[in-house]
């Protein structure tokens, strides 16, 4: 969330535009036309003669969790390599995969 003050009128009218047009319940949800377009645009740029598929996240703990989701089900397999202490979110999946819920505990001063 970014601190603009208390609704500043630009940003109020900037808002109210955008709701007039489209609200964005999310990319999980549903997709409208400029999200396909732009993920056929990553797909057409994106290196490589293989069939490609985007997925645009709202942050990178829910990329992360769509991977290794998507990982699940192409290998059929539950095991992941991860870098002990790396931090990529603090979902379930995230800490998991990475050790990072060790890491957090031990940083905040609990220590399991």
């Amino acid at each position: 969330m970014l601190a603009v003050g208390h609704s500043p009128a630009p940003v109020v009218r900037a808002i109210q535009t955008q709701a007039a047009k489209y609200i964005h319940p999310g990319a999980l949800v549903t997709t409208y036309e400029p999200y396909v377009r732009l993920a056929e645009i990553l797909n057409e740029v994106t290196p490589g003669t293989f069939r490609k598929k985007t997925i645009l996240a709202n942050s990178g703990a829910e990329a992360v969790e769509s991977a290794l989701r998507l990982a699940k089900n192409a290998t059929g397999k539950f095991e992941v390599a991860g870098f002990w202490g790396g931090f990529h979110g603090k979902t379930m999946g995230t800490l998991a995969a990475n050790g990072s819920a060790y890491t957090s505990r031990v940083r905040s001063g609990r220590r399991v």
